[in-house]
């Protein structure tokens, strides 16, 4: 962001280089020509309006990963069923489509035992010389229809995580909604951002990368998204002399001993005389600060 105001404050340091080293040649010795410049004399720095500042960090900020609720596994079908099979049990580490529980529905049992009845009563019409086509049909059928209702109901893992408590066993009769495990998914969206000791912040960043800051306090915050984005962000946050920073309307930027300037965020001040500050992008050379 080059503006009017750093323009002028850059035209002002290059006139007054060209002014001294105008004087220098003038009071020189005209034969000899311009007295040789002193590089130990800070004179001609001195007289600028700005001079340098490296920027100092603050300790780390502790992000902790927040444990995400335990996730319910209830019972998805209506009515009554039997549990014939549990596959995991608490302190287990499952993944996507890992099965996790069987059942059989009670309602499909009972349509399973009236069709075993019907294709036994066609077995013996068959048997007993009835072997006309749309009888075979019938017993094909009935035995197709039969094998489909046999197979147990099963309940899968929807994500990666750990068991953590399983309320049923085998055997046991459940009905929708009735709770058979809770799980802790791995899957961790959310972090908690910690302040370093004797710090308070008065503002946070909106957004860390594609993290979204949830709530906040003055000593700690929650951000939704990705562990990375959030520790690059916070590793940034560097503490500055007040001097150091300029105002463009509602823009705060620092600018560089090479004349770039970076927007930053406000965070906190320190004693009145320092700033807390988060750059747009890392800061690696000195500030130019007014005197």
């Amino acid at each position: 962001m080059k503006n009017n105001f750093l323009f002028r404050q850059v035209i002002t340091i290059i006139i007054t280089y060209i002014l001294i080293i105008a004087v220098g040649s003038c009071t020189g010795d005209s034969e000899s020509g311009p007295a040789p410049v002193d590089p130990a004399d800070t004179s001609i720095i001195d007289t600028a309006p700005y001079d340098t500042v490296l920027c100092d960090t603050i300790p780390v900020f502790r992000i902790i990963p927040i444990t995400s609720e335990p996730i319910l596994i209830s019972m998805p079908t209506a009515g009554e069923s039997e549990t014939s099979a549990v596959f995991v049990s608490a302190g287990d580490s499952v993944t996507p489509s890992d099965t996790l529980v069987t059942y059989d529905d009670l309602f499909r049992r009972m349509q399973s035992e009236r069709i075993q009845m019907e294709l036994d009563l066609a077995l013996i019409h068959f048997n007993s010389g009835d072997s006309t086509a749309s009888c075979s049909l019938r017993i094909d059928s009935l035995t197709a229809c039969l094998q489909s209702l046999a197979a147990p109901s099963c309940i899968f893992s929807l994500s990666e995580g750990t068991i953590t408590v399983v309320t049923v066993s085998v055997g046991d009769t459940v009905s929708r909604g009735d709770t058979l495990l809770l799980m802790i998914s791995s899957e961790i969206s959310h972090y908690g951002v910690e302040v370093p000791m004797d710090l308070e912040l008065h503002h946070w960043p909106e957004r860390a990368g594609s993290s979204i800051l949830l709530e906040h306090s003055t000593r700690s915050a929650v951000y939704s998204g990705v562990h990375e984005e959030i520790e690059d962000c916070f590793s940034r946050i560097i503490t500055v002399p007040r001097a150091a920073l300029y105002e463009d309307g509602l823009v705060t930027f620092v600018i560089t001993i090479c004349l770039d300037t970076i927007p930053v965020l406000c965070l906190a001040d320190i004693s009145g005389a320092d700033a807390v500050i988060i750059p747009d992008y890392p800061v690696n050379e000195p500030l130019l600060r007014r005197r």
